[in-house]
């Protein structure tokens, strides 16, 4: 899509065959039941959702690598503290590789992410969450939720805004958070340093969960 422009649909049967063979290789939340289809299913929505968060993120300098950045490190803290190594040496990877690039992503950008970066660093943090919480609790599993909290909520909200506006939810518009607050007067670098603040208030909330 970086290269050519590419249709709604195509990129999102792409997701869902990425997403359907992730978990059907394994990959797969364990803790709503024995029923492998439904895990199977809540599974691939949950990539699928994480994948398009983190890329509706994508439209500002350093906003989705930043975030990237501070939810893979957040994952990176408890999977070190549930003692599960190799999810804890694959999150500081995907940590320390979106740090590397926000140096060069930082407003005013040099560098950009585009579609490429955006929907692969999401399918890292849907991974990531499903490895470190797959066999857990329901009721824990609103760990990695509120990790992802800023960008999830922000693509329900859009969702359901474009909805309400007869808009197809592909189409992008200018009512996500960080427009709200470039429009409050904020500057690009300030909304971004916000919405790092609140990323880091969710995730510290996982933490004490």
């Amino acid at each position: 899509d970086d290269r050519k422009a590419m249709k709604a649909l195509p990129k999102f049967l792409g997701q869902a065959l990425i997403a359907g063979v992730t978990a059907w290789l394994g990959v797969r939340v364990t803790c709503l039941g024995p029923n492998p289809v439904v895990n199977w299913l809540v599974t691939t929505l949950w990539i699928m959702t994480v994948i398009n968060a983190l890329n509706f993120f994508d439209n500002m300098d350093g906003l989705a690598g930043g975030t990237a950045m501070i939810a893979a490190f957040f994952l990176l803290f408890i999977a070190a503290i549930r003692g599960q190594h190799f999810v804890a040496m694959l999150a500081a990877v995907t940590s320390g590789v979106s740090a590397g690039f926000l140096l060069h992503n930082a407003p005013p950008a040099r560098i950009f992410m585009g579609d490429t970066g955006a929907l692969f660093l999401g399918f890292c943090i849907a991974t990531l969450s499903i490895l470190g919480f797959k066999k857990a609790t329901l009721v824990s599993f609103i760990v990695p939720l509120l990790i992802i909290g800023v960008p999830f909520v922000d693509t329900i909200f859009a969702i359901i805004r474009r909805k309400l506006n007869k808009q197809p939810i592909s189409v992008a518009d200018k009512g996500h958070l960080h427009h709200c607050l470039l429009r409050m007067g904020f500057s690009h670098r300030t909304t971004v340093f916000i919405i790092y603040g609140v990323s880091l208030l969710f995730s510290a909330l996982a933490i004490v969960l």
